[in-house]
């Protein structure tokens, strides 16, 4: 049995930009769609990102990868961080928009494993379930969907979460 990996998250156009999360999710859903938000029947669509993978007839669909994550920052009475510092780092993807000019979307990755998406994070939503005495947040649960194109419309993207290592 080998080491164990973990799930990472990153700047998929500066791979070394980005970190491991503490604990890997149990659970990821992920979903395939034209039309994701309203559930409308999947479709392909022409896309040079297919075909850059691989992909000869150059459809792809647009998936979304949605995953809960776990932060814990307590050790004890004395020492703990503030959990919204570890937050903070997924938060810097999500998409924002710009001065009315259109909308300004950093793209990130997630890998785990051989399951990956490059997109934008959509979504997030942060539970705080444990303080310390003084009510610093010390644990979250975040919940995540990131929307991007389908890469599993290829074999050519399995393994992509080894493709590119990330400092420690």
């Amino acid at each position: 049995m080998g080491a164990l990996e973990k799930a990472r998250i990153y700047n998929p156009d500066q791979p070394t930009d980005g970190f491991y999360v503490p604990f890997n999710p149990n659970t990821l859903t992920y979903s395939v769609g034209s039309n994701l938000d309203q559930g409308t029947v999947p479709r392909t669509v022409t896309s040079p990102l297919a075909q850059m993978q691989g992909d000869p007839t150059g459809q792809t669909g647009q998936a979304s990868l949605s995953a809960t994550l776990f932060f814990y920052t307590y050790e004890n009475e004395t020492t703990y961080q503030d959990v919204r510092k570890e937050v903070n780092r997924i938060r810097t993807f999500v998409r924002r928009s710009n001065d009315g000019n259109g909308v300004i979307s950093k793209r990130i990755a997630f890998a785990w494993g051989t399951l990956a998406i490059v997109g934008t994070l959509e979504y997030i939503n942060v539970s705080y379930q444990m303080f310390a005495s003084n009510g610093t947040p010390v644990q979250a649960e975040v919940s995540i969907t990131i929307v991007g194109e389908d890469p599993d419309i290829t074999a050519s993207s399995i393994n992509h979460a080894a493709s590119a290592a990330i400092q420690k």
